[in-house]
C-alpha cells in the first residue's frame, strides 16, 4: 500500500483494519455453523473467502481503495474462519493425540505462510496484479482440495 499506492504509514495501516476487524469477525460467523457444515466444506471457506479476496483487490477500478478495502475485508474473514476450523480439525484426533495433530496443523500454517512469501515473490517482479492472481490460484486450489478428499471418501463409503 504505501509503494504501489503511495499511502503513508497511518493511511496504511488504518486500512488494514477491514482485514483486522473481519478476522475477528470470520471466527464468529464459522463458530455459528461448525457442527452444522460437512469438515470439508468448513475447510474449504477459509481459502475460498481468501481467493475471492485476492481476485477482488486484483480488479483495476478508478478509486483502487474500493476493491482493496472489500478484498482486505473478505481475506480476514478467510482467515479467521479458516484458523477455527484448522484448530477444529485438529482438535478431532484421538485424545491421546490431540497434542500432535495440533502441533502439525500450527506447523503447516507456519510452513505454508513462509512457502507462500517465497513463491510469490517472482509473480510479485512482474508486478502487484500478477502476484494476487497467482496467490488466488493458489488459495482456490487449497479450497477445492479438501471438497475433492471429502467427495472421494463419501465415494468410497457408498
Amino acid at each position: 500500500m504505501q509503494g504501489p499506492l503511495h499511502a503513508s504509514p497511518v493511511e496504511a495501516g488504518t486500512r488494514f483494519l477491514a482485514f483486522s476487524v473481519a478476522a475477528v469477525i470470520g471466527p464468529v460467523a464459522i463458530g455459528r455453523v461448525l457442527h452444522r457444515w460437512p469438515m470439508g466444506v468448513l475447510i474449504a471457506a477459509g481459502p475460498a473467502l481468501i481467493a475471492l479476496a485476492l481476485l477482488v483487490m486484483s480488479v483495476p477500478a478508478a478509486d483502487p481503495w474500493t476493491p482493496i478495502m472489500f478484498g482486505l475485508f473478505l481475506g480476514g474473514l478467510g482467515l479467521g474462519a479458516g484458523n477455527v476450523v484448522a484448530n477444529q480439525v485438529g482438535l478431532t484426533a484421538p485424545m491421546a493425540r490431540v497434542g500432535m495433530a495440533t502441533g502439525v496443523v500450527n506447523t503447516v500454517k507456519q510452513v505454508g505462510t513462509a512457502v507462500g512469501v517465497a513463491v510469490l515473490a517472482a509473480p510479485y517482479r512482474a508486478g502487484v496484479t500478477s502476484m494476487l492472481l497467482v496467490a488466488a490460484g493458489l488459495a482456490l486450489a487449497g479450497a477445492l482440495l479438501p471438497l475433492a478428499l471429502v467427495r472421494r471418501a463419501a465415494g468410497q463409503k457408498v
